[in-house]
């Protein structure tokens, strides 16, 4: 027999249950009043910003109304029926977007108030309705579009009735088309959600005051009714493009927020092992989880940043993918926990396995000479040495297995004898076997390391300074 002997022990799934449910977040009532609290924050301040915006927009409005008084009778009139149409349908979603912000700010204290329940569910109903709002915004739009082109058709008759002059009307057409690209440019974001379509209008301008200069002003008419078309066109889609903006802004605030402070709140936390005992556990699930948190922290605060300080230059969809970068966070913050509170507890039944292992062998005569951690890194493998009168020495080693879940461990057993005798190593082996099957640790594959036989174990193996100096681990 082998001075180095392997097996595989595994912990009993209903152990494993067992653990799981008894692992209690200590602090939990405290930290869904610390997160309420800090979202009835955030709900006051959005709500507050969306009133602004809504200010803005209606002041912007304003301004619209008086600059149609300018305006010839016939195409006043028009306009003024196209842009309260037009009104009505922002008023609408103006509702629309307070009562969004109030669905997700409830949906947030829902989530908040279990914080053990998956929300991948909710989250993908959230995108879902991101998705079909931004659907809904560009059909009303297209509606829009198409009254406005049968209003023009019907306005360039009742022009041509009132005035008779074509070069009366083209100069009406024109001053419209030129005051309504102004106004664009003034008030609009133009080069952020229509790059080159003012300028592409202005172009069209041009070329009818080219027209009406040659005294073409048939061709002027035609031109500048279109460039006019088209600037009321732009003006409806930039409107709809800020209130798009805002809408996706505001909750892009709200989700990488939300997802900002859980990702902080579950950092480090103490985990209550059993409901009737005072013990508690610290849970570094940045530690546990091998610095995924800190990649995960890292992803979220970009996006934080990224609201903040480039705020007016994000365009729309940026703004779509930063909110399904925050909602996905979630689900990934919920694995990482899971994961981490599993990594925690395996760590703790690989020092339970050595305490079954330590009881036996003190009954066969040994005493624990030192214990350790390889690199002192609680996620890796634990190491135990223990030693006779005679001063023969067994080293145990229960280390993480990377073919198994992570409940699953290597057993290594290390003998150091003096007179080697196979008989009792294998009996002292199976009697170790067998005390771990009571505690619910299956132990299976046990085999021999070839090379050892009849010799002791590799002498490096008993250097607990050179095992606390390694780490097979990744930081």
């Amino acid at each position: 027999m082998s001075a180095k002997r392997e097996a595989t022990v595994r912990v009993a799934k209903n152990e494993i249950k067992r653990l799981r449910k008894q692992a209690k977040r200590a602090d939990r009532a405290s930290y869904q009043n610390r997160m309420l609290k800090k979202q009835k924050q955030q709900k006051e301040q959005r709500l507050q910003k969306l009133d602004q915006v809504i200010r803005q927009q209606d002041n912007r409005a304003r301004q619209y109304d008086k600059r149609l008084n300018g305006m010839g009778r016939d195409l006043k009139k028009m306009a003024q029926k196209q842009h309260r149409q037009f009104r009505e349908q922002q008023q609408k979603f103006q509702r629309q977007l307070k009562a969004d912000a109030k669905s997700q700010q409830a949906y947030t204290d829902r989530r908040i108030s279990d914080v053990n329940k998956r929300i991948d569910q909710v989250s993908k109903s959230l995108s879902h309705k991101i998705e079909a709002q931004s659907r809904q915004f560009k059909n009303v739009l297209k509606g829009q579009e198409q009254r406005l082109q049968t209003n023009i058709d019907n306005l360039s008759h009742a022009i041509e009735q009132r005035l008779g002059d074509q070069s009366a009307m083209a100069r009406e057409w024109l001053k419209s088309a030129r005051e309504e690209v102004e106004f664009i440019k003034t008030h609009y974001r133009h080069a952020l959600f229509a790059p080159g379509e003012a300028e592409a209008i202005e172009r069209t301008i041009s070329m009818a005051a080219g027209d009406s200069k040659s005294a073409n002003y048939e061709a002027a008419i035609v031109t500048g009714r279109k460039g006019f078309l088209e600037a009321q066109k732009l003006r409806e889609k930039l409107e709809y493009a800020e209130m798009e903006w805002e809408h996706f802004y505001s909750t892009a605030q709200e989700t990488a927020g939300t997802a900002l402070n859980q990702i902080e709140e579950n950092r480090c936390y103490a985990l209550k092992m059993d409901e009737f005992e005072e013990q508690e556990v610290e849970l570094d699930v940045s530690y546990w989880s091998g610095g995924r948190w800190d990649k995960l922290h890292k992803r979220i605060t970009d996006v934080c940043e990224r609201l903040k300080v480039q705020k007016r230059a994000l365009k729309t969809g940026e703004l779509q993918g930063m909110i399904k970068i925050a909602v996905l966070s979630e689900s990934e913050l919920a694995d990482l926990d899971e994961f981490s509170r599993n990594a925690l507890l395996a760590s703790v039944k690989r020092c339970d396995i050595q305490e079954q292992i330590h009881d036996k062998l003190a009954e066969c005569g040994y005493h624990l000479v030192e214990s350790t951690y390889e690199g002192d890194d609680h996620r890796g493998a634990y190491f135990m040495k223990m030693r006779n009168g005679s001063s023969e020495e067994i080293v145990t080693e229960v280390a993480p297995d990377t073919n198994g879940d992570v409940f699953t461990n290597r057993l290594t057993f290390n003998f150091f004898d003096n007179s080697p005798n196979e008989m009792v190593r294998e009996e002292r082996t199976k009697e170790i076997g067998r005390i771990l099957e009571q505690e619910e640790i299956s132990v299976s594959n046990l085999r021999c390391v070839p090379g050892y036989e009849h010799h002791n174990a590799p002498e490096e193996t008993r250097s607990f300074e050179l095992i606390r100096k390694r780490n097979s681990l990744q930081p």
